[in-house]
């Protein structure tokens, strides 16, 4: 039970950054090593906004970060743990779901720039019997632009898969599934539509691209990440949870009907955790994800330029290469029924998941160098980009 939902915040139009305006595929430039002055958030102010958020949301918690020009975060923290009923503290971890793609497309970008992958190689190159592999690439996987079918309702909306999907996860209620299990199911649906010519969000991209990465490497995926960004990069907080143990906060979801309440605690996610895999399965803390939105989207150094430049380039479809782009009109279009308006305009950058009891979003905004970091347990959090919106704004105005 993992994926994205398309909820949208009220319009309220941020300053343009050059993420994208449209078909325009500018990128933000590189941030320079001179130290700028100081900008501080006002603490009382985000935990107000954030305590708001809980309370429309009916979520029991929440936990938000801000950090401008590579500065001191402010991170506050409000609510429980429902399961638990303790308080939560600002180092509490959480399923972030979705935003593993972002550290997946990273590990991926470093093995290019390593010579050991190439974003025009076909993925037949790896899996010579994925249907149509000689015309996917590994650019179309990292951007949805592969034409690949959906795992189950990965744009947050009921699909055509999601009902088998429900039905896989159930029959592997707390067991260990390996990838390949999970792609031999997903192969044989038909493409959405010819690769590289649309966009459409497919949790099953970055599955294969896991599969691809271990495939290269003789390293399971988990290993992979640490030896080349976590561990490196000291994020001791954060867990490849399909091959880890992790223990995140327990939330609220409403994933299995309108006005369901299930606290996650109980629940056993071994089954749901390795199914999402390189999609969906890494756990982390605030500080360790404003760390890595300072690392991947902010400094480029996780990958170097030209190429970490280029990952973040959003194209018309809403995403770049491991990344998808945040809207003036505060909301990630790539999930919305009929998807990007051709006149969308990107002004932040980063990531956004949904797993059943918790909702992440990871954002930086290149204009206001700032990145925004929000993680809520419950799935069903309307007015979550709203709120990142809403903490923008505040940057923009410490800054005025």
């Amino acid at each position: 039970m993992f994926g994205d939902r398309p909820w949208r915040a009220a319009v309220v139009l941020l300053p343009v950054l050059s993420v994208s305006c449209g078909g325009s595929g500018s990128t933000p430039s590189a941030v320079t090593s001179k130290k700028p002055p100081p900008v501080h958030i006002d603490s009382r102010a985000l935990e107000t906004r954030l305590r708001q958020l809980v309370r429309e949301a009916g979520a029991p918690g929440a936990i938000a970060g801000v950090v401008v020009r590579g500065g001191t975060p402010t991170i506050v923290a409000t609510g429980t743990d429902p399961h638990t009923k303790a308080a939560l503290t600002t180092s509490d971890s959480f399923r972030i779901a979705s935003v593993t793609k972002t550290f997946v497309g990273a590990l991926a970008l470093r093995l290019v720039q390593q010579g050991k992958l190439s974003l025009d190689d076909p993925v037949s190159t790896y899996d010579p019997s994925w249907p149509r592999g000689n015309e996917i690439t590994i650019r179309m996987l990292l951007s949805h632009t592969s034409g690949l079918a959906p795992w189950g309702g990965d744009r947050g909306s009921q699909g055509p898969y999601s009902d088998a999907a429900d039905s896989f996860e159930l029959a592997h209620y707390g067991k260990q599934v390996p990838p390949e299990e999970v792609l031999a199911v997903a192969s044989g649906r038909p493409l959405l539509f010819e690769p590289g010519s649309a966009t459409s969000y497919s949790n099953i991209n970055t599955i294969l691209l896991g599969h691809i990465i271990s495939t290269i490497t003789g390293r399971t995926l988990g290993t992979e990440l640490h030896r080349e960004l976590l561990d490196p990069l000291k994020l001791t907080g954060t867990r490849y949870a399909a091959e880890e143990s992790a223990s995140p906060i327990a939330g609220l979801s409403d994933l299995s009907g309108p006005g369901s309440k299930l606290d996650t605690g109980p629940v056993d996610w071994t089954g749901s955790t390795s199914i999402g895999g390189a999609a969906a399965a890494m756990v982390s803390t605030i500080g360790d994800l404003l760390t890595w939105g300072d690392a991947f989207l902010r400094r480029r150094a996780a990958v170097k330029d030209p190429l970490g430049t280029e990952a973040l380039r959003i194209a018309p479809g809403g995403t770049g290469l491991g990344v998808i782009g945040f809207t003036s009109d505060g909301y990630f279009c790539v999930f919305g029924d009929d998807g990007c308006p051709k006149d969308a305009t990107f002004v932040a950058v980063g990531g956004s998941g949904v797993f059943s009891g918790a909702r992440t979003i990871l954002a930086f905004d290149p204009t206001l160098d700032a990145i925004v970091a929000v993680v809520v347990n419950r799935d069903g959090t309307p007015g979550l980009e709203g709120f990142v919106r809403d903490a923008f704004t505040m940057v923009d105005s410490a800054e005025r």
